[in-house]
């Protein structure tokens, strides 16, 4: 009976370390995906296409967004 009870513990216990450690990452990632954003909209615009109008500069800088999904898609799609 005590062996049981142990064994819950320690179920429970890794439960809620998977689950603190999934908010921490996830939190991490948000704020990685809104200063990146932040910064790509105000920023990389004037710092990596100061010679195009602005709107152009803009839309540049958003598409890197895209950059990493399209690169896995390509990976999974040809990579064999």
């Amino acid at each position: 009976m005590e062996t049981k009870l142990q064994e819950t513990a320690v179920v429970r216990s890794s439960v809620k370390t998977v689950i603190l450690a999934s908010m921490i990452g996830t939190a991490v990632e948000f704020f990685d995906f809104y200063a990146y954003g932040t910064a790509a909209a105000a920023y990389f615009p004037k710092v990596f296409f100061p010679q195009m109008t602005p709107l152009l500069a803009t839309v540049l800088s958003l598409l890197t967004f895209g950059v990493p999904p399209s690169r896995l898609i390509f990976i999974r799609a040809f990579w064999r």
